[in-house]
C-alpha cells in the first residue's frame, strides 16, 4: 500500500495530523476539565459559606429567643411569654419542671408528665440544654 514515495508521504501527513488532532484534542479537554472542576469548587465554597452563615444566624436568632424564655420561668404567669416566643418564631414554647408542673402553648392530656420524656432526661443529664431529634 505504501509503495510510493507520493503513498508515503501522504499517510505520513495524514498520521502526524491525526496525533497532533488526539493529542489538542486532549489537553483541551484537560484544560475544560481542570477549569470547570476549579468553577464548580468555588461556586460550592461560596454556596457553602453562605448558608452556613445563614444557618449560624438562624441558630443565634433561636438562642436568643429561648434564652429571653429565662425571664418567664419565675413568673406566676409564664404563658403570654412562651405564646410571645411562639410568635417570635419558635413552633412550640413550653416548660417542664421538676415537680412535675408543666406550661404549654398547646395543650397536652391531663395527667401529662413530662419529666419522663427522653428530651427532658437527656437536658437534666447535660446540665442545660441540650439539642434533640425531632
Amino acid at each position: 500500500m505504501f509503495h510510493t514515495l507520493r503513498a508515503r508521504l501522504i499517510g505520513a501527513c495524514i498520521a502526524i495530523a491525526t496525533l497532533s488532532l488526539v493529542a489538542l484534542s486532549a489537553v483541551t479537554f484537560l484544560a475544560v476539565r481542570s477549569d470547570t472542576l476549579s468553577t464548580l469548587d468555588d461556586r460550592m465554597g461560596r454556596f457553602t459559606r453562605l448558608y452556613a452563615q445563614e444557618l449560624a444566624q438562624w441558630a443565634r436568632d433561636k438562642q436568643r429567643l429561648t434564652s429571653s424564655l429565662k425571664l418567664a420561668v419565675p413568673q406566676a404567669e409564664p404563658l403570654p411569654f412562651l405564646q410571645a416566643a411562639q410568635q417570635a418564631g419558635l413552633d412550640e414554647a413550653f416548660f417542664v419542671l421538676a415537680d412535675k408542673r408543666n406550661v404549654f402553648t398547646t395543650p397536652r392530656p391531663p395527667g401529662y408528665d413530662g419529666t419522663t420524656r427522653a428530651w427532658y432526661k437527656q437536658a437534666v443529664a447535660a446540665g442545660g440544654p441540650a439539642i434533640t431529634p425531632v
